[in-house]
């Protein structure tokens, strides 16, 4: 991906007015007893499917700091682990929590 904030709300499926099964998405983003909103509430962080989660608002452009520059996404850039893109990361932003597990996979991407 490369977006961020991916599945943060759960979602579910409901059906449409004419009664046609899992034709309307629905997010319920309040709270309340029962409602569980965020994955991370159900002990299902997005981090165990993805690899990361959603971080937070990155107010002013950052830099993406290059890695795994043998990945094939860089394959014809030039790209060297540790180069950063200037202003590539803004709005919001994924990252990596150590404390967090991880799906299995053989390693990590970027």
């Amino acid at each position: 991906f490369l977006s961020a904030n991916t599945m943060y709300w759960q979602v579910g499926l409901a059906p449409s007015a004419s009664g046609v099964a899992d034709r309307l998405m629905t997010c319920r983003k309040r709270r309340g007893p029962g409602k569980s909103a965020l994955w991370r509430e159900v002990d299902r962080p997005e981090q165990q499917l993805l690899g990361i989660q959603y971080a937070g608002r990155v107010p002013e452009p950052s830099p993406l700091v290059v890695r795994n520059a043998e990945h094939w996404l860089w394959d014809s850039t030039g790209a060297a682990d540790g180069d950063e893109i200037a202003g590539l990361v803004a709005g919001e932003a994924d990252r990596y929590f150590p404390r967090t597990s991880l799906p299995e996979h053989d390693k990590r991407i970027l």
